[in-house]
């Protein structure tokens, strides 16, 4: 049986993010510093790991 690769969530999304840089890049790391400053927020606020996961990711896909 063939096993089907597993990619890490984050990992593909990182690597969109670094895709969408290379489209427009006017909004070069944009997506990374917001995701940043959203887990600045979340940890500020005393949010769980998985929330402050959430958010990072939900951050990085803001304008796709």
């Amino acid at each position: 049986m063939i096993k089907e690769p597993l990619i890490p969530l984050f990992q593909l999304m990182i690597s969109l993010s670094s895709a969408i840089d290379l489209i427009s890049p006017m909004v070069s790391a944009h997506h990374k510093q917001v995701a940043y400053i959203s887990l600045k927020i979340a940890t500020e606020m005393r949010l769980s790991v998985r929330m402050c996961q959430n958010i990072v990711l939900a951050a990085m896909l803001h304008d796709v």
